[in-house]
């Protein structure tokens, strides 16, 4: 039962006290009107990443993240909003430095009656590397200092500012690419009567590339247009010309369009693409995917297909880079 536990696979059973061995549990339950759907905690490049998901949101207010180290102290709690069942949540914890070789992450679910429910729990053997393992020790000593703990993190910020940060590889964005076609696929039924347009520039390189994990699927090439929103941007010039350079291989009209872009971030991009879309017919149906929904949204939009949920901080810079295959980093 562990093993199918670790790897993900839905388990219906009430979480009971954690106590196991490290590495060895994680646990999943049904808590009301919620669904746990997935739970882990993997080590990215020696940095802990919480992985989650819910079949259902029913009478959830928000999740926490409990941050503990291997004799039951609680480091710190981190709040998350919930965004909609089936959305693939991201923590990835950059602020532990250092403590027990032994952390364990908590994920509840607390209800909009208060209730608070354990949902899953795994720990890690966690070995912080040696430059995190220095800063950390020194934030710990000079905490207390006001004079240097004001210059050390006036040195941080600037050594943070432009931070760039791996959150993705070419083989973690590849498998991520080929999750996603298959749910198109299967939620569609096949793919005869589908049109996959990608927002320029960024996103006709995603909606390429799951073209041919489709055609893979459906035994044929898929065909994908380019769509140009430059125009229909609510914070363009109005007095300035620009040319659209939207390349459309078939009328969209009763077909079923596949919408897709890099990363979903306040919606006004994919807002102008629903007007641009229109201008070239009236679909029967337009679904939306993106690599990477970050959040902070402007415009009531929602993506159908989502490759990761991350959560960002509004100053950050999510950048989705094509060459020798696709990665995801996070720009400070």
């Amino acid at each position: 039962m562990l093993a199918a536990v670790a790897s993900g696979t839905l388990l219906g059973f009430n979480a009971l006290p954690f106590d196991a061995a490290p590495d060895a549990q994680t646990r999943l339950a049904y808590v009301s009107g919620f669904k746990a759907l997935r739970f882990d905690v993997v080590l990215d490049e020696g940095v802990p990443v919480v992985e989650w998901a819910a079949e259902s949101e029913d009478d959830l207010d928000r999740y926490e993240v409990e941050v503990s180290a291997e004799l039951g102290a609680r480091i710190r709690v981190i709040e998350v909003q919930p965004l909609g069942a089936q959305h693939p949540y991201v923590f990835r914890d950059d602020d532990l430095y250092k403590g027990a070789d032994v952390v364990q992450y908590t994920l509840y679910a607390v209800l909009d009656d208060g209730a608070r429910q354990l949902v899953g729990s795994k720990q890690i053997a966690y070995t912080p590397t040696a430059v995190r393992r220095t800063w950390g020790s020194i934030k710990a000593m000079f905490q207390s200092d006001e004079d240097l703990s004001q210059i050390l993190r006036t040195q941080s910020l600037h050594a943070r500012r432009m931070a760039r940060r791996l959150i993705m590889s070419p083989e973690r964005v590849q498998r991520m690419l080929v999750r996603l076609s298959c749910e198109i696929v299967e939620r569609n039924r096949g793919a005869s009567n589908l049109e996959l347009v990608g927002i320029r520039p960024c996103g006709s390189a995603v909606a390429t590339a799951i073209a041919r994990e489709m055609g893979v699927l459906e035994g044929r090439t898929l065909e994908v247009s380019d769509l140009d929103v430059s125009t229909y941007r609510d914070d363009r010039d109005p007095g300035e010309e620009i040319a659209d350079a939207s390349r459309m291989v078939r009328e969209i009209a009763d077909r079923d369009v596949i919408l897709v872009d890099d990363v979903l971030f306040t919606g006004r991009t994919a807002r102008a693409a629903l007007d641009a879309l229109l201008h070239y017919g009236r679909p029967r149906s337009v679904q939306m995917v993106v690599l990477v929904d970050r959040g902070h949204r402007e415009y009531p939009i929602q993506p159908d297909y989502t490759g990761l949920f991350l959560q960002t901080k509004h100053r950050e810079r999510v950048d989705v880079d094509m060459n020798d295959g696709f990665t995801i980093h996070v720009v400070e």
